[in-house]
């Protein structure tokens, strides 16, 4: 199946005119490509297969209801991140302006809505011997494997509050889960740089990969840590069940993906031929092309500008790009970061946790000044029940017609 379509392929599948699919193009609905043969443009199959189905869905409510969940219209509000013109804001603040300078703990302020005078909480956790005996246990694992279990374990033995003051305790446990230990009184990505022995330069890719993945709208995790407070749990289970989610080979744990694909195309000899074989089959590639970023991630852009030059890495890219037409990805440019720093493996996916956290709490705090519980309908799409359903006496065998306890 081609990769593309011509302008003329696009417009068919729409049910619309060029002079309306290029409308699209300029709206951002859509991204068009040179197609140089023909002297043209082109589009992307699955680009146009999205928008069809975005229509399809605005003309039928039940569709629509569907379509809400994958990538669809917005469901709830929230006054966290805006991702617009394939750009990024933190409460209104643009990513870019925060990356010069901004530590993950600035942005959490940002975020939380915190005063100004609110301690970070940056001393020893008041975490007992039996968590210190089971980081030590688990200190060969992966971050991937021992983050759950110890925060699980963690947070359970901090005060269980909802305050400015447990948020800052529970993003310094998250801190200490990824690295096994904590380093009180720094910064975060300064407590990083000095778990990794990092230089400047590499406690520079640190903070600015926090910064990346601090919050992305409603993704799984953080729809989950929203549907968790709006139970009115406490704040350390909501962030419990958000990393569980996290882990998900689809979400955060789609770095273990790209570890793989790194492991392979270390090891092959044509790196077109290994990416041509990953491609699937409407082309695209792991860890290339985000659907809010048509343009390209402008997460990854900013993260693998700090990385040193390296050729591979680059004709990676670039090889990508040709083939399937899409840029980096922020998973793609976390695996790259680990490997260029040469930090253990899983740290990927431990900087995406420790910065993810500073989101699900803002989520939970925003969550939790909303009154309600999150309780979507679900469109029934089973059996029908039976026209006339069989008395309750025909269905029960003879001899067991009782009343079963609890049964109400």
């Amino acid at each position: 199946m081609d990769i593309y379509l011509s302008s003329e392929q696009a417009a068919h599948a729409l049910g619309v005119r060029k002079a309306t699919l290029y409308s699209y193009v300029s709206r951002g609905l859509i991204q068009s490509f040179d197609d140089m043969p023909r002297r043209g443009r082109k589009f992307r199959r699955s680009d146009i297969e999205r928008l069809a189905r975005r229509q399809t869905a605005q003309r039928k409510p039940r569709q629509a209801a569907r379509n809400a969940l994958d990538w669809g219209l917005p469901v709830l509000e929230s006054g966290l991140t805006l991702i617009e013109n394939g750009k990024l804001y933190y409460r209104g603040v643009a990513f870019a302006d925060l990356l010069p300078q901004a530590s993950l703990e600035e942005v959490a302020r940002l975020l939380w809505q915190c005063p100004a005078d609110a301690d970070p909480c940056l001393s020893v956790l008041p975490l007992s011997r039996h968590w210190h005996g089971a980081a030590k246990e688990m200190a060969q694992a992966t971050p991937f494997k021992r983050m759950l279990p110890l925060f699980a374990l963690g947070q359970a033995e901090l005060p269980q509050q909802d305050d400015f003051s447990a948020a800052w305790s529970l993003l310094q446990l998250m801190a200490a889960c990824m690295l096994g230990k904590s380093h009180p009184r720094l910064p975060l990505h300064e407590q990083c740089a000095a778990a990794w022995n990092l230089n400047a330069r590499g406690k520079a890719v640190v903070r600015t990969a926090l910064l990346c993945c601090v919050d992305h709208e409603l993704n799984a995790s953080s729809f989950t840590a929203r549907c968790i407070a709006s139970t009115g749990v406490d704040m350390g289970s909501a962030l419990s069940g958000a990393l569980a989610a996290l882990r998900g080979p689809l979400h955060g744990g789609y770095t273990e993906r790209i570890e793989t694909l790194f492991d392979r195309l270390s090891a092959c000899r044509s790196i077109p031929h290994a990416l041509s074989a990953l491609q699937d089959d409407k082309g695209n590639l792991p860890g290339f092309g985000h659907p809010l970023y048509p343009d390209g991630d402008p997460r990854a852009t900013a993260l693998l500008e700090l990385l040193p030059a390296n050729r591979t890495l680059a004709r990676i890219v670039a090889t990508a790009r040709q083939l399937s037409g899409q840029a980096p990805t922020i998973d793609f440019a976390l695996v790259a970061a680990r490997r260029c720093l040469g930090l253990p493996r899983g740290t990927a996916f431990g900087l995406f946790a420790l910065a993810r956290t500073v989101g699900w709490i803002a989520h939970f705090l925003e969550q939790r000044r909303t009154p309600g519980l999150i309780r979507p309908r679900a469109n029934y799409v089973g059996p029908q029940p039976q026209q006339a359903a069989a008395p309750l006496g025909r269905i029960i065998r003879p001899g067991r017609n009782r009343a079963l306890p609890g049964a109400r």
